[in-house]
């Protein structure tokens, strides 16, 4: 196995063109093969990479708190380090009116590099990618090759270069543009998601009649 060179490994170096070629197929033994922003497959021996928030100038890597993603950056769900962000990785099409981001007061503070009224904006000329080797499934997340896709809100011409498979246009917007939007809510998803929940409904009943039984036929022993 190579040297990783974790210690002098910064992910900012890289970008949105350059990060796919130092992640992907990188093989390990543990968690300390993975360059400390990974965690190591057992069944593979493949890192496993996520999280990864890139652009065309540099890479980052949601830590949860100062450097990270918030679908919902309203003030009373922020946690004290989100609400003082390093680098915000959400954005607002420029324009869009009912979008919030964390207030940003630079452009350096935000991944797009575009800070308009305090909101961080989807930049056309440096837009933010998503890159992972894990692909969300309804039961069990997949590892796969590690790729960078377009984040939400990101201009877009097909679902497969969005990160969540969905180009379209936005509501309410007052733009034709095409961009990436939230994952779809499919028949198939929802299907799958009510066989999920009765079969923890089944299983609940059956172990409950189980225990029913030998609860009453412990007693009549004893009797």
């Amino acid at each position: 196995m190579e040297d990783n060179n974790n210690l002098t490994f910064q992910l900012s170096q890289f970008n949105a063109a350059t990060i796919g070629e130092r992640l992907m197929n990188k093989d390990c033994n543990s968690k300390d093969d993975c360059l400390n922003i990974g965690e190591c497959d057992k069944s593979s021996h493949k890192c496993i990479f996520k999280d990864i928030y890139c652009s065309l100038n540099n890479c980052f890597q949601d830590n949860g708190c100062d450097i990270s993603y918030i679908n919902n950056p309203e003030p009373q769900y922020l946690k004290s380090c989100e609400m003082n962000p390093y680098i915000i990785f959400e954005t607002c099409i420029k324009g869009e009116k009912k979008c919030k981001t964390r207030y940003c007061y630079s452009n350096e503070q935000c991944l797009s590099n575009l800070c308009i009224e305090n909101k961080c904006i989807s930049n056309i000329n440096n837009p933010i990618y998503y890159c992972s080797n894990i692909e969300k499934k309804i039961f069990k997340d997949e590892m796969v090759e590690f790729s960078c896709t377009l984040n939400y809100r990101e201009r877009c011409n097909e679902n497969n270069v969005c990160n969540s498979k969905n180009c379209g246009i936005l509501k309410n917007s007052s733009s034709n543009e095409t961009v990436c939007l939230e994952p779809n809510t499919t028949y198939i998803n929802i299907l799958a998601g009510l066989v999920t929940y009765t079969v923890v409904i089944v299983s609940i009943v059956l172990i409950y009649g189980f225990y029913k039984r030998n609860f009453y036929k412990r007693n009549r022993r004893t009797k």
